[in-house]
């Protein structure tokens, strides 16, 4: 459940350094960062999952 919020391979990291370095313009960049929260929206839909199963039934 420790996903790092930069990604898996660090991927957000590395595209905002090609952004900030110039090496890939804005709409390239707006794009990475859109498909990356949605990486992150699926973990975090997975990591409730998870929890659900493993978290004691407290009602």
């Amino acid at each position: 459940m420790g996903y790092p919020r930069i990604g898996a391979d660090r991927e957000w990291k590395k595209s905002l350094e090609a952004f900030w370095a110039g090496k890939i313009d804005e709409a390239t960049f707006q794009q990475q960062q859109q498909q990356q929260q949605e990486i992150r929206l699926n973990h975090v839909c997975r990591c409730g999952a998870i929890a659900q199963h493993f978290a004691p039934n407290v009602l």
